[in-house]
């Protein structure tokens, strides 16, 4: 039996195309300049997501990297190849 019967049943893919809806379908795309692309790209995932607290994609991607490397940090063997310094002071 097929899952995706209908939009309405996939809602992140529906709210993630719905945006797109409100650009011609089929466009000859070569009809706009790269800097026109680019900018309703920007739009596009500029866009705050409900997936990830209302952050855009960038924002959240950011936030694992920095919480991440943080973690990192408070290895035993990353603080003595650090020389037992981390954040400026002795571990």
């Amino acid at each position: 039996a097929r899952l995706d019967v209908a939009g309405w049943q996939r809602g992140r893919n529906e709210n993630t195309n719905g945006p797109l809806r409100h650009y011609p379908r089929g466009a000859d795309l070569s009809r706009w300049s790269a800097e026109d692309l680019q900018s309703v790209a920007a739009a596009l995932n500029s866009r705050p997501r409900k997936t990830v607290k209302l952050k855009t994609p960038a924002e959240a991607l950011h936030d694992q990297l920095v919480s991440r490397f943080v973690a990192l940090l408070t290895y035993p063997w990353v603080i003595s190849c650090l020389g037992g310094r981390v954040g400026g002071r002795r571990g």
